[in-house]
């Protein structure tokens, strides 16, 4: 009877551990990625936004907007400088593939479904500039091997890739999210000299968020709201506050207990300041956002002395 009870909890534990699993689709509303880029002489990244769907031919991809972030100065003193946009770029995904125009077309970048020993082809990044006599083309990800992997207390499946020889998309793909290396492919054949390698010349990625699965972090740094949002100089020390109702589909109300800011505003996914509105002591504050379009939004106080709150998102319907 014990043997019998103690394999009914191992089977329930297990289960329990597979349906905990992430199956979230590719890229829902508000995805965003942060790849931290590859440099030594300044903090860098390039940040991915989920802009819109749009019609290419029978398919309705994606447009994804790249902007590059780059801070001055040294460690514990670092000047977050402008976002610049860079272009955008148009995915899709089907059947567990994620589809990436290069070339001219739709060829696959990621197939989340493929297990240990298969393939896939992918196409070469016509953004990276070479001093070679002739770019490599397609290349061949293989998969090494598979296991369920925890981010950020989040499981995902998870791929293992043997080095590619021309291009390289990575060595660890996470189903549904992408490369945990490089959000496009970089050059890795060693005879070709890189002059520019756009936005593949990456090392990392380190937060990722999205209006179901929330934010992850995948640097073990924390601060994913700040990192994805211009707001990394927040000041955790002043007073916090609330938002309600969240989500909502016409209204917030901000309230602190004391509230000692001066300025509050609000940003979108891309970091772009949507609404500005001054405060002035109040202890609560109404803000209409019915005529927001819907989805994730990060909401920002500043003091009279220039320090900012920590980040508080909300959700519009």
């Amino acid at each position: 009877m014990k043997k019998l009870i103690f394999v009914s909890i191992v089977l329930m534990l297990s289960i329990e551990g597979i349906a905990q699993v992430d199956t979230i689709e590719w890229a829902p509303k508000g995805a965003t990625w942060l790849y931290r880029v590859t440099s030594q002489a300044a903090l860098e990244y390039y940040k991915l936004v989920y802009s819109k769907d749009t019609l290419i031919g029978l398919r309705t991809a994606k447009q994804i907007k790249i902007f590059y972030i780059k801070y001055n100065g040294v460690s514990g003193n670092m000047i977050r400088l402008p976002e610049e946009f860079r272009y955008d770029e148009y995915l899709y995904s089907s059947r567990d593939t994620v589809y990436w125009l290069s070339n001219g077309g739709f060829s696959p970048l990621y197939v989340f479904s493929a297990t240990t020993n298969q393939n896939w082809i992918f196409p070469p990044n016509t953004h990276v500039t070479t001093a070679c006599n002739a770019t490599p083309d397609y290349d061949t990800a293989l998969v090494r091997s598979t296991q369920v992997k925890n981010y950020d207390g989040k499981s995902f499946n998870t791929q293992y890739l043997d080095g590619q020889k021309k291009w390289n998309i990575g060595n660890t793909i996470i189903k549904n999210i992408g490369s945990a290396e490089v959000p496009f492919p970089t050059i890795s054949w060693t005879n070709c000299q890189v002059v520019d390698g756009g936005v593949g010349a990456c090392e990392q990625l380190e937060c990722y968020f999205d209006s179901l699965r929330g934010s992850i972090d995948f640097s073990g740094n924390g601060n994913c709201y700040g990192k994805l949002t211009s707001l990394l100089s927040s000041n955790p020390t002043i007073e916090k506050f609330e938002i309600y109702p969240n989500p909502t589909e016409d209204y917030i109300n901000i309230e602190s207990v004391d509230f000692n800011y001066n300025l509050m505003r609000i940003l979108n996914m891309m970091g772009q300041i949507v609404y500005v509105n001054t405060i002035n002591g109040k202890g609560s504050l109404n803000v209409d956002v019915s005529n927001f379009e819907s989805g994730v939004y990060f909401v920002q106080l500043i003091s009279r002395e220039g320090l900012k709150s920590p980040v508080k998102r909300f959700y519009k319907k």
